[in-house]
């Protein structure tokens, strides 16, 4: 009769691991998770766009999870460059004189996660650039070089931001 509710509690025990065990198969062939991440960097151009700095007044950047990099150039254009895997929500557009850029990383389930897959802007800018940034960055670096009129608001909640 002991033997009954041993035999019992591991038909329950594994009757739950059956159930995770499909709920993540369905979630896996859905294309909503990977099994292991080790934090790779995707290199795929998603976006990659040039404006013109006269039409620009502002730059304001939201990020959920990734590097924001400011590089300086010698011409007299902002482009902006945007890496990650296509899957994510990208929205890049000019209102009035302010450049927006709103870069939502797609959520997904990971088994064995050892880092997010990295999701970066690249921004290329004149280093006479002398209006307002405003960048807000969840998770992830922010480099900026030396603007020496730009205004620059930073809101980052985790890692280093580099503004030199």
């Amino acid at each position: 009769m002991k033997s009954n509710g041993l035999i019992v509690a591991l038909v329950i025990l594994l009757s739950i691991i059956v159930f995770f065990l499909v709920m993540f198969l369905v979630v896996y062939l859905k294309g909503g998770a990977t099994f292991m991440n080790f934090g790779s960097s995707k290199n795929d151009v998603i976006f990659d766009e040039t404006f013109s700095m006269e039409n620009i007044q502002s730059i304001d950047i939201e990020q959920d999870a990734g590097d924001i990099i400011f590089k300086e150039t010698t011409n007299d254009n902002i482009q902006v460059v945007l890496y990650g895997d296509g899957r994510d929500t990208v929205n890049v557009n000019v209102v009035g004189n302010k450049l927006s850029i709103n870069y939502t990383v797609r959520k997904n389930f990971a088994l064995l996660n050892f880092g997010m897959v990295k999701k970066d802007i690249v921004v290329y800018i004149p280093s006479i650039y002398s209006n307002q940034i405003d960048i807000k960055n969840s998770y992830g670096n922010t480099e900026i070089p030396d603007l020496e009129n730009a205004k620059v608001n930073i809101e980052a909640d985790c890692r280093k931001c580099k503004y030199w």
